[in-house]
């Protein structure tokens, strides 16, 4: 029985664009054949669906190194694999939808109709089993494929193509580099898809959870080749298993049409329905709790933001990011150098602050609701020695710029600070 592995592929940072892609391929079709058996049948879901996690690699690393190997030279490759997990995809369906929807609510919707529906639900997945996946997988084109495929990327054919001389150079390029392009590239479009994302849109929707899996996919790729990027993954993992749940509330809408299209049993109907309700109750409860305000705004994280933000490769990220969010949506950004950095042409700035007795209560009671149990004395010399440490960086230092409006909200009320920024802003035109 093969083991569950997240291990990435033994990559290493003297390595070509083009000797990755190849170390990627084979690794992941190594990790595909362990599971084939275990693929045929149902008794361990984890065959199934392992098989199409090394073919979502794979097919994911395609299209991720499409810049060194361009999509004309893997079309043959992108048909049969999507292909095999085409006919892998029904019975993997089936498998979530018996193992996370209907044995995860047994006995818990006040309906009958469940143990109907299992049954019907497993007759199924027996059917997709012994008229797709096994016949897939004893097929002379499956097998014609895994060793055409594991040819192709041992020799790295791809190199041997007639290519463009951007094409070329990418190939060559230092896999260091090729990497950040690449996931700088995959962030920005994740980026992209979910800015001003309607939540109510399951296009829209479905589109995001594409492209973070595709950023997934890229940062687990390259983990040998940069510190800290496992907690990265962690965090996309969170926002994948969220949208996840929307796209099983979908694929268990097309399932149940195809299960229930000869009945008109009303007990199974009856039970059909409350149980898509269950599953998109779940999915709007996870939505509205992915919320990481609170964290950003913790004791812990507030300590650590001035040594993060002393760092200038850190800062020079973090900059260009905030820039193409601020030059493609109507933004007000809070930040300590936004005005002087950040925005320096900024239709309008603000510096806010307030004294540092003020400071320290508004902090602290902040803090106190959030249930941090921390005196106001500790409050007080943590902002003192952050504003000395930011004040004091090399790399954009706290000040303010010189045509900012200074705005002292000590004495002032939240609806006073902001009467006086809707005045300035209507003064300016700016609304």
């Amino acid at each position: 029985m093969p083991k569950k592995s997240k291990t990435a592929a033994p990559i290493y940072s003297g390595q070509t664009a083009s000797e990755a892609f190849a170390t990627i391929l084979q690794h992941n079709l190594e990790y595909m054949l362990q599971w084939e058996q275990t693929a045929r049948s149902w008794d361990d879901i984890e065959g199934v669906h392992q098989v199409r996690v090394s073919l979502r690699r794979i097919r994911s690393a395609i299209t991720l190194f499409r810049p060194a190997i361009p999509k004309r030279v893997t079309k043959t490759w992108r048909g049969e694999l999507r292909w095999v997990s085409g006919q892998l995809g029904l019975a993997r369906d089936l498998d979530v939808f018996i193992d996370e929807g209907l044995n995860a609510i047994e006995g818990k919707l006040p309906f009958k109709g469940e143990k109907k529906l299992m049954k019907l639900a497993r007759v199924h997945r027996e059917k997709a089993y012994e008229e797709q996946v096994c016949p897939m997988l004893d097929s002379e084109r499956y097998a014609n494929f895994k060793t055409a495929f594991m040819n192709w990327s041992m020799e790295r054919a791809w190199e041997k193509e007639e290519l463009e001389e951007k094409e070329r150079h990418n190939q060559q390029l230092g896999l260091i580099q090729f990497a950040r392009n690449l996931l700088d590239k995959q962030e920005r479009v994740v980026l992209k898809a979910g800015s001003r994302i309607d939540r109510q849109s399951p296009e829209q929707m479905h589109r995001l959870r594409i492209e973070c899996k595709k950023l997934r996919y890229a940062a687990d790729f390259f983990q040998p080749l940069f510190d800290g990027i496992t907690d990265f993954v962690g965090h996309l993992k969170g926002i994948q298993d969220i949208l996840g749940v929307m796209n099983d509330v979908s694929i268990m809408h097309q399932l149940l049409e195809v299960l229930l299209e000869d009945t008109n049993d009303h007990e199974l109907l009856e039970y059909a329905g409350a149980l898509v309700g269950w599953r998109t109750c779940q999915f709007y409860y996870l939505m509205n709790g992915f919320d990481i305000s609170t964290q950003i705004r913790s004791i812990d994280v507030t300590r650590a933001v001035s040594e993060v933000s002393a760092d200038a490769v850190i800062r020079e990220v973090v900059t260009g990011r905030i820039r193409q969010l601020g030059l493609t949506l109507q933004s007000v950004v809070e930040g300590r150098d936004i005005g002087t950095v950040v925005f320096p042409d900024a239709d309008m700035k603000i510096f806010m602050n307030a004294s540092i007795d003020e400071r320290a209560k508004r902090r602290h009671k902040d803090l106190l609701q959030a249930g941090n149990n921390i005196s106001l004395e500790q409050v007080r010399t943590d902002i003192i020695k952050r504003d000395k440490l930011d004040s004091e960086r090399d790399v954009a230092p706290l000040i303010m710029a010189d045509d900012a409006l200074v705005l002292d909200t000590t004495t002032h009320s939240i609806e006073q600070s902001v009467a006086f920024i809707m005045d300035s802003a209507k003064e300016r035109y700016i609304i």
